[in-house]
């Protein structure tokens, strides 16, 4: 009978610590709202072509590298026929204490015809909240449909 007991205390330890990892796996989308809005917030700038808020939204570095003039134009016309309809956060991924990749589904519409495609995010938090390094939505730019097929 002692042996049983043995088991089932250790079974229910490893049980227990796997279940906490699981939870971690998912906190970063369950628990840090901040993120969360962050991420949804961004895309619905995107959505709404809102190029001057989108690029403060950037991560520092890039804002030191590329002008809001370039950007801006840059922007108008890779999204011309363009319309991000909505995302789907499927999976996040913890890098370092600061940087995380998050895989996003995008619904979106171009020049009449609904895209679906998925990408890799890269998120870094700086500056005091959470900045966007790479942000995806390859499937603006009519030249990458390859890429997202």
């Amino acid at each position: 009978m002692k042996y049983f007991t043995a088991l089932f205390i250790i079974f229910s330890g490893v049980f227990s610590m796997l279940a906490n990892c699981l939870e971690f796996t998912n906190s970063l989308i369950i628990k840090d709202k901040g993120l969360e809005n962050v991420v949804k917030i961004y895309y619905e700038l995107e959505s709404n072509k809102n190029w001057e808020k989108t690029f403060n939204l950037r991560s520092g570095k890039y804002r030191e590298l590329v002008s809001y003039s370039l950007y801006s134009k840059k922007m108008i016309s890779s999204s011309i026929g363009w319309e991000l309809r909505t995302i789907e956060i499927l999976d996040v991924e913890k890098l370092d204490d600061s940087t995380i990749e998050i895989n996003i589904r995008f619904f979106s519409k171009r020049n009449g015809f609904n895209h679906v495609f998925t990408e890799v995010t890269t998120w870094a938090n700086e500056e005091g909240g959470w900045l966007v390094i790479k942000p995806g939505i390859r499937g603006r730019f009519y030249l990458n449909d390859w890429l997202i097929k």
